[in-house]
């Protein structure tokens, strides 16, 4: 199961997933999410941060490490309804680094 900042079920499961593995990541996509998704451009940054600090702390109750997953790509990219499917601009992406690393992640990792 991903660990994601979308689904808050998962969150409130963090310091049990986090348990079963030496390093857990985690997703973060504020960037034209699902019309589901309660991130907005008003509240991305401070969700973002919120959110990697419930998958931090719950790392750190396992002494584990955390990395964050910024979102890199377009969900339009990979056919899921979409308020506005878009990559994530230079500010953004820079907004979902800083504040996982303000929350405590031990790392970022970027893929497409």
């Amino acid at each position: 199961v991903p660990l994601t900042g979308y689904y808050k079920a998962r969150r409130d499961q963090a310091v049990r997933f986090t348990s079963y593995t030496d390093v857990s990541g985690y997703e973060i996509y504020p960037i034209g999410a699902p019309t589901d998704y309660d991130v907005t451009e008003a509240n991305a940054l401070t969700e973002t941060y919120l959110r990697t600090k419930v998958y931090v702390e719950g790392a750190s109750a396992n002494n584990r490490p955390m990395l964050m997953l910024p979102q890199t790509f377009s969900w339009g990219s990979v056919n899921l309804p979409s308020n506005a499917p878009r990559y994530a601009t230079p500010q953004e992406l820079r907004n979902m680094c800083y504040s996982g690393l303000a929350a405590g992640v031990r790392g970022l990792l970027a893929f497409e």
